[in-house]
This record gives structure tokens, sequence and C-alpha cells, in this order.
């Protein structure tokens, strides 16, 4: 009987260390996304890349994989702004001034990647609710956001559950 609890404790904590070496991944493929889509933008100008950027995987948008893809914001120095200008789980939201929206537990997660965004490292992770692009349900997201210049940020999540 010993040796099944331990056999079952050890399998226990061997799925949840693996759980996060897959969360870890995926937060580097997150980031590795964000930086290849700044250096894109930086490299194509901003109206041809967005434009780009824009699309979906189906579209051949290969910075769109699964349910990650890079999205970018306006920002500006008074945090009152932050038009959506690329989201192409969403399209709806590109023109729209995201800066009052809450997540599902009431917090304003795009006043955060903005803050990130001005911050003096100029990038970093911001964790919030949001409604996964394939089931629809809503689910914990870690976005990485990263300063394109001082008008704008990109970002891009994973999902944090199953």
């Amino acid at each position: 009987m010993k040796k099944l609890v331990v056999a079952v404790i050890l399998l226990f904590a061997v799925s949840i260390s693996m759980a996060a070496i897959d969360v870890e991944k995926e937060k580097k493929e997150v980031k590795k996304v964000v930086y290849d889509a700044v250096e894109f933008i930086k490299k194509t100008g901003k109206d041809e890349a967005y434009k780009y950027l824009q699309k979906t995987d189906k579209e051949g948008n290969k910075f769109y994989v699964g349910d990650k893809y890079p999205f970018v914001f306006t920002m500006n120095s008074a945090q009152d702004k932050s038009v959506c200008l690329v989201h192409p789980a969403s399209p709806k939201l590109v023109g729209q001034d995201m800066i009052n929206v809450m997540d599902s537990h009431k917090k304003y997660f795009i006043r955060d990647f903005v803050k990130v965004a001005q911050s003096k490292e100029g990038e970093g992770w911001v964790d919030y609710y949001w409604t996964h692009p394939i089931s629809k349900k809503v689910k914990l997201k870690s976005s990485f956001i990263k300063k394109l210049d001082n008008e704008t940020y990109v970002g891009c999540g994973v999902y944090m559950e199953e």
C-alpha cells in the first residue's frame, strides 16, 4: 500500500512539473512571437505590417499559430486611451479604445499593458482573464507586452488553463 501511495505522489509531482515546463515553454514561444513581430513591424513599416498581422493563420499570417497571435495597441503618456490597431482573433476590436475594458475579475488589464510598455524596461508580463479564441471560454491568460515605440506596444499571450 505504501508503494502505491508513493507511486501516486511521484506521478502527481511529475505531472505538475511537466505542466510547469509546458507553461514555461509556451511563455518562451509567446515572447519570441512578440520580439519577431516587433522586428517585422520595424523592418516592414507599420501600415504594411499591420495589414499582414491582422490576417489569421488560415490567411497566411506566420505569426498566428494555434491560439497565439500578436496584437498591437496605441498608448499615450496620460494612460487615458489605448486603441486596438491589430487583433486577428477579434477583428471587431480594431479601432476601439480599450483602456476601460475590464476582465471578468474587474481588472483593467489594458491599463496594465500600458504601464508595462511605459516602464523603464519597456516590456513584461500581465495576467488577466480573456475569452479563448477556440473554446470561447474565459480563461486565465498571461500576455507578454513590449513597447514598439513611444506610441505603440505589441503583445501576445498564452492561456494558462487547458
